[in-house]
């Protein structure tokens, strides 16, 4: 709406006629929130043009809670915490989200609040929803990031980088162990598909061959309960989570590939690998094809101490305290693969297509060279395959 020395005139676009010379204000208003102002100065017989752009009105916020000391997020932007401080914001609606760490995982609050122009709004946040994960479960706070090949040295797979955002969710700080499957075995008597099956894929150095005699507790090589188990299938790795969930009352599942990538690069950084950069520093953090590696592609400079499988938590951790997203074993995530999904996904929380032929996994492994251990490189194979380097995690809603 326009408004010529505070006259209301009428609605853009308009022509405004027969205004005598001199100075003027011309306000232009949208609802309470946009809003401008042009102060003119005519002369007789001026013709005066203009292209206005209304800005929107600010507003004030200022949020306590009990407890104290949640983190605000608003529109998905850490705010700072809960304290007497003024927050500045646009005026109008509002996604607002508190979060505070506690002993048993997190308490959350999640809502909309409106922002009248000009004016401040006070509240007290009491009414926190409780989030606890299983043991060893790590929460991770969602947001905004970009996914794909960020450093520009992948496969066309791993493009276009896209915008996702994704919800909070827990996921294992590290890879299911042999122990953590003996469990599930012993109490519900499952037999895994290398077991009913013909067994198990291993690397002689030349092809890749099937082991009949090899599965999860026997894959060829010295493994211990804190070893991460293999040999298992997307289809075993699956019947774990549903056993779980029966288990715990709790939504447990295999994480979808956003989650995977959003927590292996620390909430979605900018970094080539999950919690570093630097090949370099590869030995430190990941479990791979390094010299002590039986292959081709070893790279003879480093030495992560293993040959095969490293006991879980061997490794630095990245900054959200997850080990092992890069090397040790392949991770199954839940995903069906598609190769141009990543021109059509979803902005907020994609779980990739509704169908297909191979399920997706991430991370590398220990007989991975650096390019495949990159937290953007996705691999692919059909369900029912097992290998001795393929693994999983868990995550949780």
């Amino acid at each position: 709406m326009v408004y010529l020395d505070s006259e209301r005139k009428g609605r853009t676009p308009l022509e405004l006629n027969d205004i005598p010379a001199g100075k003027h204000t011309i306000e232009l208003k949208k609802g309470k929130i946009y809003s401008a102002r042009l102060e003119i100065d005519l002369e007789p017989d001026d013709l005066i043009k203009r292209m206005v752009k209304l800005e929107r009105a600010k507003g004030k916020v200022k949020i306590s809670s009990d407890p104290t000391g949640a983190k605000i997020f608003l529109d998905g932007r850490d705010t700072g915490k809960t304290t007497p401080d003024i927050i500045h914001t646009e005026a109008g609606e509002h996604e607002l989200k508190l979060e505070k760490k506690t002993k048993k995982g997190r308490i959350t609050h999640k809502g909309k609040i409106m922002v009248e122009p000009d004016r401040r709004v006070a509240l007290l946040i009491t009414d926190f929803e409780e989030m606890k994960g299983l043991e060893g479960m790590v929460y991770i706070i969602g947001n905004c990031f970009k996914m794909g090949d960020t450093f520009g040295d992948g496969g066309s797979d791993e493009k276009p980088v896209h915008e996702v955002c994704m919800d909070d969710f827990f996921i294992g700080e590290h890879e299911v162990t042999v122990g953590e499957f003996r469990d599930f075995v012993n109490e519900t008597g499952y037999k895994t598909e290398a077991e009913s099956g013909n067994g198990c894929y291993y690397y002689t150095g030349s092809e890749w061959k099937k082991g009949r005699s090899k599965y999860w507790d026997n894959p060829g090589f010295s493994q211990t309960d804190s070893n991460p188990v293999v040999c298992v299938s997307w289809n075993d790795a699956n019947q774990y989570t549903e056993w779980k969930s029966r288990q715990t009352g709790l939504s447990v599942h295999l994480p979808t590939e956003a989650e995977w990538e959003f927590a292996a690069r620390e909430g979605g950084r900018g970094i080539k690998f999950a919690g570093f950069s630097d090949e370099g520093d590869l030995s430190r953090y990941a479990n791979f094809c390094d010299s002590n590696c039986d292959f081709d592609w070893k790279t003879k400079s480093q030495n992560d101490g293993y040959k095969n499988t490293a006991p879980v938590k061997s490794f630095r951790p990245n900054s959200l305290g997850l080990y092992d997203m890069s090397g040790n074993v392949w991770e199954w995530v839940s995903d069906w693969f598609g190769k141009d999904y990543y021109r059509k996904s979803p902005r907020n929380n994609p779980k990739g297509p509704n169908s297909g032929e191979y399920r997706v996994l991430r991370g590398g492994s220990w007989l991975s060279e650096p390019k495949n251990v990159r937290a953007v490189y996705r691999n692919w194979l059909i369900p029912d395959e097992r290998y001795d380097n393929f693994g999983f995690r868990v995550a949780q809603d």
